[in-house]
């Protein structure tokens, strides 16, 4: 793992626009030539949240491509709660409705689902499965 100060990154990419608590928090995913990482980055210091590889990688590009311009705490969430839905899904004809509940979901929404999974780990991820994923009634995304 390369170990790069994200003090000195936050001086290239700006000051944070997030709330206090949250802004000495930088989010950012790694590349390997096998995988994706998500690390955070917390006053200099790194560590890994997780990581996954194959398709799944370009999905969670795809997400953080989609968050960039949020503040820190928004993206640390839905990258969290994202990196580990995509470790469950099995079939990329899920990837659709994956994407569109990631979407769909509010802040608040993908706090609640967090704290989820932090109480009751992957039967909060089948919660959500269920309650966001199974859902027929729209069309599909491709990627």
């Amino acid at each position: 793992m390369v170990a790069k100060s994200c003090i000195a990154a936050q001086a290239v990419t700006g000051a944070s626009h997030s709330s206090a608590p949250y802004r000495n928090f930088r989010y950012r995913i790694v590349e390997t030539p096998r995988y994706a990482k998500l690390l955070e980055c917390f006053l200099g210091t790194e560590a890994v949240i997780g990581q996954v590889c194959g398709w799944r990688m370009r999905i969670l590009k795809e997400i953080a491509r989609w968050l960039e311009g949020k503040d820190e705490r928004e993206r640390g969430y839905r990258l969290f709660l994202a990196l580990n839905l995509l470790k469950r899904i099995d079939d990329t004809r899920k990837v659709g409705a994956f994407l569109r509940a990631m979407n769909e979901i509010t802040l608040e929404e993908a706090i609640f689902w967090v704290w989820q999974y932090h109480s009751y780990g992957t039967a909060a991820l089948n919660a959500f499965n269920c309650v966001h994923m199974n859902s027929g009634k729209r069309g599909t995304v491709e990627i």
